[in-house]
């Protein structure tokens, strides 16, 4: 029998499905990330919008890194719309601004990538397929298919929670940089403060390296005006406006917590802007922290980027 190691997969050709072959402008157009750590929050963006999710756990060994969650699970659809670029939503030498989050990320921090989920009890798993052109490889998993232990060795030791019905798990190989106790705590202090009013109120549990986050909530206390969560609509779209109190800085913190803080479906996205406001000479205003909530409907108006970045 082969290790774990020298496995490869069977491919079928009933699982195989074509992407644009243009592999040049794929990658060119590719979002690109600074670190593993806003990588990895792609990742985690994911595990969250396929819900409901109770935990999303990242965890990595010495050549690997594993995302998993207890959400809703995907079949052989929900799998190759993450791995694919779908043909009909490209023209010749373009690739569009979405929908590439999960394949930037993954290759990003690696070389392989394979996907297991499982739905009401049933696995499918996806990988890209080797090769020139971006492929991906996608089948249902079941008791008696070559890759089924394979498969299922991967989940229980991996997972998170191995034992749920339905969730995911991102099983990532030949990463292209080591992550040492450096990189892992800055993944964690990105992770505490850019989910941390998302994760409070919807009771999730985010795990870095096998350790629970600990939540860093960067608003400030109510002025004097109580000018708080005031309703907004623009374009037939609501949004939210908070003038705050800034928090005091930190100590040997270089974070900006004042000025703009932009909430993005209740993850953050933006934090130190001007937001367009004149904060004048009075030292009080640099105090004063603005904070907008949007959701999706405000992605081209704020100029949101791929990466959900500003």
């Amino acid at each position: 029998m082969k290790s774990k190691e020298q496995y490869e997969f069977t491919i079928s050709s009933q699982g195989l499905y074509d992407s644009p072959p243009d592999m040049n402008t794929i990658l060119q157009s590719m979002i690109k990330y600074d670190d593993f750590a806003t990588a990895l929050a792609e990742l985690f963006d994911n595990s969250m919008e396929y819900g409901p999710t109770t935990v999303v756990d990242v965890s990595f060994g010495d050549d690997f890194i594993v995302v998993s969650d207890d959400g809703r699970g995907m079949d052989v659809q929900g799998i190759r719309s993450m791995l694919q670029f779908k043909r009909q939503e490209h023209e010749d030498g373009a690739t569009g601004k979405y929908g590439y989050g999960f394949k930037a990320a993954s290759f990003h921090m690696a070389k392989k990538t394979v996907v297991i989920s499982r739905k009401n009890g049933i696995f499918y798993f996806g990988r890209h397929a080797p090769g020139e052109e971006w492929k991906s490889h996608v089948e249902k998993c079941e008791p008696g298919h070559s890759d089924y232990k394979y498969i299922t060795n991967l989940w229980k030791k991996h997972h998170c929670r191995p034992s749920v019905e339905s969730g995911t798990l991102v099983h990532m190989t030949d990463i292209r940089q080591p992550l040492d106790k450096k990189a892992l705590k800055k993944i964690s202090e990105h992770f505490s403060i850019t989910y941390a009013e998302q994760a409070i109120k919807d009771k999730l549990k985010l795990c870095v390296g096998g350790k629970e986050i600990s939540y860093t909530r960067i608003k400030g206390a109510p002025t004097e005006d109580n000018y708080v969560r005031k309703k907004y609509n623009f374009k037939g779209h609501d949004f939210y406006v908070s003038i705050l109190m800034a928090p005091e800085k930190k100590k040997n913190s270089n974070k900006l917590f004042n000025r703009g803080i932009i909430y993005r479906n209740g993850r953050l996205i933006a934090h130190g802007q001007n937001v367009g406001v004149s904060y004048g000479n009075n030292p009080n205003y640099k105090r004063v922290q603005i904070i907008l909530e949007l959701d999706e409907n405000f992605d081209e108006y704020i100029n949101m980027q791929p990466n959900k970045t500003l």
